[in-house]
């Protein structure tokens, strides 16, 4: 059985999961995950939309780099999670806004925010002030 390849990356409107080699996103309840994992992918999306200025796209954004950061956090963790959940069968890429780069899995650990905020007892605020995302 072949590993079927998916990214991890928050745009507007849409589900945050992508078929790497297909066109289009895939709905987080097709996939076999948590319901927990589902509902946190789902409100990461939720919170990049919150940061589209329909009226004027030019200046969507976050407001500030802690933002940024702790979306970032947010996204390096729900991609750890999403990779154990699917095993083996599925190979998870994350879309870094931070960068504006795909990385696998090697360059996710050279980037991590994840551990450094945790260590720094920021992303827990961070990330329940950007989403009001639930860890547990």
């Amino acid at each position: 059985m072949s590993t079927k390849k998916i990214k991890l990356m928050a745009d507007y409107q849409c589900y945050p999961l992508w078929d790497i080699e297909k066109v289009g996103n895939i709905d987080p309840n097709k996939l076999p995950i948590s319901a927990v994992l589902k509902k946190h992918l789902n409100l990461w999306a939720e919170c990049y939309d919150e940061i589209l200025v329909i009226e004027e796209p030019i200046l969507s954004g976050f407001k500030n780099k802690m933002e940024a950061l702790a979306f970032e956090a947010q996204g390096q963790f729900l991609w750890r999670q999403l990779q154990q959940e699917l095993g083996d069968t599925y190979e998870v890429f994350y879309f870094s806004h931070l960068t504006s780069q795909l990385l696998e899995k090697n360059e996710i650990e050279d980037l991590i925010v994840y551990p450094k905020a945790q260590r720094m007892n920021v992303y827990v605020e961070e990330v329940a002030s950007v989403g009001s995302m639930p860890l547990s």
